[in-house]
């Protein structure tokens, strides 16, 4: 999927917009106000399936915003090999996991990113990033995770996610340590700043 526009979609299941039981690669694309009514308003990576070697996610250059999961990841649920890269996930919301929702991927990483004004309907379920216990390996690097709701890190039954370093919250829940700055980053609205998408 490359230099896209997903938006005001609808599933029944899992993957307001896509539902992935492969190799999936997003690049410099939007998806807006989709709803899934399981897991990832946006994207749903292989959710529900035996984990398969081969199945992987990758999203750069990419933003979701306004999505929503009644479950899991209101803007992406991972199940396999994930990276997210350069992106945008704000405005989105899921039951646990607002922004993006760790289901036992062989691993989730998020780089150069910003994950800011995204909620989690659950006590302290991650309004930015959830991470589940069966697979805890969440690495976060370079990253603003700010702004959410109820927190910007689960901490409810959650693992932590592993600082990669370099990253700004506005708080202490995803524990981030690694040259990392805790402030209000001042964020203003989706607007085109020059990118793909609005950021």
């Amino acid at each position: 999927v490359i230099g896209s526009t997903l938006s005001d979609n609808g599933s029944g299941g899992g993957g307001g917009a896509i539902y992935d039981h492969g190799a999936l690669v997003v690049t410099n694309s939007s998806f807006l106000g989709n709803v899934a009514t399981s897991d990832g308003g946006g994207i749903d990576s292989a959710s529900g399936v035996v984990v398969t070697a081969g199945y992987a996610l990758t999203v750069s250059g990419s933003t979701f915003s306004a999505n929503t999961a009644t479950q899991l990841g209101g803007a992406i649920s991972a199940s396999n090999d994930t990276v997210i890269v350069n992106s945008t996930m704000t405005g989105n919301t899921g039951f646990a996991g607002g922004g993006v929702w760790n289901g036992g991927s062989t691993s989730l990483e998020i780089l150069d990113s910003t994950i800011a004004g995204n909620t989690a309907t659950f006590t302290a379920a991650g309004g930015g990033i959830g991470n589940s216990l069966s697979k805890p390996d969440v690495t976060v690097t370079n990253t603003i995770v700010a702004d959410n709701t109820p927190d910007n890190c689960g901490t409810n039954n959650l693992a932590p996610v592993t600082d990669g370093g370099h990253n700004l919250e506005n708080g202490t829940s995803c524990a981030f340590a690694s040259n990392a700055v805790n402030a209000e980053p001042a964020l203003g609205g989706l607007a085109n700043n020059g990118g793909p998408t609005s950021t």
